[in-house]
């Protein structure tokens, strides 16, 4: 998994450290972190080749995470997404199933936070059990 990439977007500090050491801990390290749905486009644009991976927070201001999956659609982002949230749970699914049905978006899991280790370890494993596509 070492040469595997991913992008995380978190608006809480605290969350990216501990998604990025997380990451670290799963053997990754290629990690980028966004603070904001904006910034994180902004990387993923740039990101070369795309990432194989982008985390998610539900609730971020300026972009939040349905606008920024809304984005990645648009970019035919073809690999994983895992949607977090540290705050309503309620609307996981929800969100989970618009950014598969209306941005053909990848989602592999939709949990609170913090992330374990265990679901992006699996995420990751159900990703490539498919063979990765990207875009």
């Amino acid at each position: 998994m070492q040469n595997r990439s991913v992008l995380v977007i978190d608006d809480d500090p605290s969350s990216l450290a501990l998604a990025r050491s997380t990451l670290e801990f799963l053997g990754l390290t290629r990690i980028q972190t966004a603070t904001n749905g904006a910034e994180g486009i902004r990387r993923f644009d740039r990101m070369q080749p795309r990432p194989d991976l982008v985390i998610l927070d539900l609730f971020m201001p300026e972009m939040d995470a349905i606008e920024t999956m809304a984005k990645l659609g648009e970019r035919r982002y073809l690999g994983g997404v895992i949607l977090a949230t540290g705050g309503d749970t309620s609307i996981m699914d929800t969100a989970s199933e618009l950014a598969q049905i209306r941005d053909h978006l990848n989602v592999l899991g939709a949990y609170p936070k913090p992330l374990q280790a265990e679901q992006i370890q699996q995420a990751l494993l159900s990703l490539y059990a498919h063979g990765p596509n990207q875009s």
